[in-house]
């Protein structure tokens, strides 16, 4: 994608049809009050420009003709934030926000998107203290629901993937001192169902679903640090370590029709990992003494986007793409 669309560069997200992504290119550095929206092969177009032009966009979630993300704006408005749903041809609406009830220092909500519904998990101050809230957005018929919600310092719920009525979340647990990170399964149209732990490790996060496959990361200290990652089946309930590129941590994982990818500690080494052959394929490789690698990549059915930097210090970072097989 021609920089002058991208820099500089934030959230991108893609649902392996479309790519969207957040930028301050009309805007100035350190900034992303834009969301840019491109079916691969057309022109990029603008889909929503922030009044506030200090703002960034991020996360950012998805699907169809529909897109989510978070607005904030950390230096005027530090920790408040507003999660949208931007429908094409519809003004974009306000699902939830920070109000008046913003958790001081707490994070952005993360957000998954599906055909038929936002789920997304956020803190709130309510009356009863402080809450982890689990919720959906069902697009259909405009209804908002709590799929879970628990005192903050009990539970905490964390990067939501949804995929049809099937939904994979994380959670951090804490009980006598001791702070459990678990990974859920539940199906939302079944709301009788008591969620089903996937992980058995008490140290997984970050997990992603397609069909009846999830990976998730397994790490030993939170939610955001390097870790390894395990692919589960729904149909055989088998947890499986993925044995990545040299044993190199990864974050971020997703899961497309036939591959996993994942954002590595060596970004002069990208890799997926093909579902079907149980093996690692190199994407790009450079020289681990340069600067030029690859980062925050994304997947989903056969489309992988991911931000490149170049060799050349001080050069924006470049967004990419590929088809896979």
């Amino acid at each position: 994608m021609d920089t002058k669309f991208t820099t500089p560069l934030l959230e991108v997200a893609t649902d392996g049809e479309v790519i969207v992504w957040s930028s301050g290119a009309n805007a100035g550095e350190h900034v992303a009050p834009d969301l840019f929206r491109l079916i691969p092969g057309a022109s990029p177009t603008v889909v929503y420009r922030s009044a506030d032009r200090s703002a960034s966009l991020g996360p950012i979630a998805v699907a169809g003709e529909q897109i989510a993300f978070v607005e904030a704006n950390p230096e005027s408005h530090p920790g408040a934030w507003t999660l949208w749903l931007l429908s094409r041809g519809a003004k974009p609406r306000v699902v939830d926000s920070s109000g008046r009830d913003s958790v001081p220092r707490g994070p952005y909500p993360t957000i998954a998107l599906g055909k038929d519904r936002l789920v997304w998990a956020a803190f709130h101050k309510r009356q009863s203290g402080l809450r982890s809230e689990l919720r959906q957005l069902v697009v259909a018929s405009n209804r908002v629901s709590v799929i879970d919600a628990t005192p903050l310092d009990v539970q905490e719920h964390w990067f939501p993937s949804v995929d049809g009525e099937r939904l994979v979340y994380g959670t951090v647990e804490r009980s006598f001192g001791a702070a459990l990170r678990h990974v859920y399964y539940t199906n939302l149209g079944k709301p009788g169902d008591r969620p089903l732990r996937l992980d058995a490790t008490g140290t997984a996060s970050q997990p992603a679903i397609n069909g009846n496959q999830v990976v998730w990361k397994e790490s030993p200290d939170n939610v955001f640090e390097w870790g390894t990652l395990v692919q589960y089946s729904l149909s055989d309930h088998v947890a499986e370590p993925i044995a990545w590129n040299a044993g190199t941590p990864v974050t971020t994982p997703s899961i497309g029709s036939g591959y996993i990818a994942a954002n590595s500690q060596d970004d002069t080494q990208f890799y997926v990992h093909d579902l079907a052959r149980h093996e690692m394929i190199a994407i790009e490789t450079f020289p681990r003494t340069g600067r030029e690698g690859d980062v925050r990549p994304m997947t989903r059915s056969g489309l992988l986007v991911w931000s490149h930097i170049p060799s050349t210090q001080g050069q924006p970072l470049v967004l990419e793409w590929t088809r896979l097989p």
